[in-house]
């Protein structure tokens, strides 16, 4: 069979088979604007074919087959009353129309078209088509010309044509657009005559010749530009800001560079430079990592060069897209530094320092030592248990959420996805979304989780956990603020469709366990499970033995008065060179230690509107600190002394106490 006729067989079964099948829809990003763009197509599509003279059976099977595989969930889970209905075409457009566009906000829709002006370079034929598809969501009915003609008058560039809009009487949306486009053309045509080069031929070029157009003209405040320092003053050395500097071109005083009349002379003669100007970026923005607007000099080629940074120093920067205008603009993020400078004592032990050749200069133009440059991983703060105790003050009513696959729920990009592909035996695979084990993953799903939780009343995060908390001063109140507080939880998490694990939810609990604490609603306990592991521990019979047991109860010491005296006979056996010996006295701190823990006192939530009160005491081997709030504990604190620290005299062991617990309790007594 021929061709020709093998076409001829196909378009007579179907229908027209040269003209391309719509691109598959994009559910990504605004998936209102991509399904009307989509439809359209499809509208089209269905025309030129000659499909919408075809039976729904056909129809639907063409439909499924140009929205892609991605879109095919979505399309099967449409809420169809019947099966008559996903075999309707009519029906399967109207539901996915409401499912891709939803309920028009015409209060937000008026707002973006009431605020679009003008941009710079955009045409009025532009603006005027871009003001038309805006008006389409606005329900503005029989107004909508005379809106679009007001917008134009409030949002154009040039306050000259609106000054000629605004003089007109009777101003229709079509005699409007008539007067900007005669203006518009006007200035191209008297820029032509007069010379003036275009928009797209003008040359740029860059002097050195310093600009005295701004001479004073008012002699009598003798405010002049100053011929020292360039700037403006008054015609006193005392208002110079160069007066007793140094020029840093000459060595010598009272001027800067700029001004210097000995810079760029050579033989003995002044030369006037003029640079060429290489304009090196383009308008979609640059391949590589150089899309900042930037000028730098090239002592070599004796040129400027654009939106180019001069790599002769550090080439590594940090980029990022922001956005501008509805516009995407890449932009280098501003540290302050090409380098960041590190005290050696926060560099973490066993990281590679390289040698480097660089030097350094403060401002006093000393210079700083380099022992050299190493890469960090630097990491967001995470939320631990102590940021959000001093929240629960009036908290009667607990609940807890937990995310169902955490990690999973975050989608990868196509650069990240290709970097987590694997081998198996029968072809590679890559991630999708983001997979458990990678080096980034807790950071990066920590800032995801905060950024879309942020700003929700009562919703506290910690990891994968969410507290949600009823506040007030009875219990019904507080159950009325936790529904509250759930319901904006919820809302939230349909909105930024984030699943949560319907089988770890607990709801409205007087007594709720919280990474290895009780929260209740007369205020901070131990974790019974806790307190009950510590209550079976054996006796240890090795110093690891000894470690695991100081370590656990340490977990507890917010809770435990004189912890560090209670646990100094079994540190004793972990000491370098002591020989392993479990006598009486070792005995007697393991059983005191359970007892302490068995009786724990509540402690109270933090309320930074009482008076704080802290104890301090030290004994020869430890410090020991409480803080207290109208006499009841907040939390214990305590550690051993040195070894140096043990030689102190007791009132100095006492202020030392003092410290220690000021310092171990920044979060709560800083600023009081």
């Amino acid at each position: 069979m021929s061709q020709e006729q093998a076409t001829v067989s196909v378009q007579s079964s179907t229908f027209v088979s040269h003209v391309p099948l719509p691109p598959k829809l994009e559910l990504k990003g605004d998936i209102s604007k991509s399904w009307k763009k989509w439809k359209q197509i499809w509208d089209a599509y269905e025309t030129v074919t000659k499909l919408d003279e075809k039976d729904h059976k056909s129809r639907v099977a063409a439909f499924i087959t140009c929205i892609g595989v991605d879109a095919l969930d979505t399309h099967n889970s449409l809420p169809y009353q019947n099966e008559g209905e996903k075999g309707n075409i009519d029906k399967i457009l109207e539901l996915w129309t409401n499912y891709c566009a939803g309920t028009t906000n015409v209060i937000y829709e008026r707002y973006v078209f009431n605020n679009r002006a003008q941009e710079q370079e955009e045409s009025i034929e532009a603006y005027a088509s871009v003001l038309r598809g805006l008006a389409t969501t606005c329900n503005y009915g029989t107004l909508n010309d005379e809106l679009i003609r007001d917008r134009i008058v409030c949002g154009l560039r040039e306050n000259s044509v609106r000054r000629k809009l605004l003089q007109e009487a009777d101003l229709t949306l079509t005699k409007c657009l008539d007067i900007c486009k005669a203006a518009e053309s006007t200035t191209v045509q008297i820029k032509a005559i007069a010379g003036e080069p275009t928009e797209q031929a003008q040359v740029n070029a860059v002097t050195r010749k310093t600009s005295r157009e701004s001479q004073p003209s008012n002699e009598q405040n003798m405010v002049m530009e100053c011929k020292f320092c360039g700037r403006r003053h008054e015609r006193k050395k005392e208002k110079c800001p160069a007066y007793g500097k140094t020029c840093a071109a000459c060595g010598r005083r009272n001027h800067f560079a700029r001004k210097c009349d000995r810079k760029g002379k050579e033989d003995g003669k002044k030369k006037k430079k003029v640079y060429v100007l290489d304009q090196t970026y383009d308008t979609e923005g640059s391949a590589d990592d150089d899309g900042v607007l930037s000028v730098s000099f090239d002592d070599k080629n004796k040129s400027f060069q654009v939106n180019a940074i001069n790599k002769s120093g550090y080439s590594n920067r940090i980029i990022a897209t922001m956005e501008i205008a509805n516009k995407p603009v890449r932009m280098q993020i501003d540290c302050g530094a090409t380098c960041n400078v590190l005290p050696i004592q926060h560099v973490p032990k066993g990281t590679v320092i390289k040698k480097s050749s660089g030097n350094l200069k403060m401002y006093s133009k000393s210079r700083m030592p380099i022992l050299g440059i190493t890469n960090l991983s630097v990491c967001n703060p995470k939320t631990i248990i102590e940021d959000v105790l001093p929240e629960l003050t009036k908290a009667k009513v607990f609940s807890k959420a937990d995310l169902k696959e955490g990690f999973l729920q975050i989608e990868l990009d196509e650069e990240s996805s290709l970097l987590t592909t694997f081998q198996t035996p029968w072809r590679r695979y890559r991630w999708l979304r983001m997979p458990f084990g990678i080096s980034p993953a807790p950071e990066y799903f920590q800032q995801k989780f905060d950024q879309n939780l942020e700003g929700l009343p009562g919703v506290y995060k910690i990891a994968d956990d969410i507290l949600i908390l009823g506040q007030g001063d009875t219990i019904e109140e507080a159950n009325r603020d936790q529904d509250r507080n759930m319901i904006g939880l919820l809302e939230r998490c349909r909105q930024k469709n984030i699943r949560l694990n319907k089988d770890k939810l607990e709801l409205r609990l007087t007594e709720m366990p919280f990474y290895g604490h009780l929260l209740t609603d007369e205020g901070l306990k131990p974790d019974p499970k806790k307190v009950e592991a510590v209550q079976k521990m054996e006796k240890p019979t090795d110093t690891a033995g000894v470690q695991r047991v100081v370590g656990m109860v340490k977990y507890l010491s917010k809770f435990l008065c004189g912890l560090s005296d209670m646990c100094e006979p079994l540190r004793r056996l972990t000491h370098k060179g002591v020989e392993w010996k479990w006598s009486w006295e070792q005995d007697e701190a393991f059983e005191r230690i359970k007892r302490a823990v068995t009786a724990a006192p509540v402690l109270r939530y933090f309320d930074p509107g009482l008076p704080t009160e802290g104890q301090g005491d030290a004994s020869s081997k430890g410090l020991g600190f409480v803080l207290m709030q109208q006499g009841q504990p907040v939390t214990y604190a305590s550690r051993a002394l040195t070894a140096a620290e043990q030689k102190y005299s007791q009132i100095e062991k006492e202020l030392l106490a003092q410290v220690f617990g000021m310092e171990r309790n920044h979060q709560y007594v800083y600023g009081r």
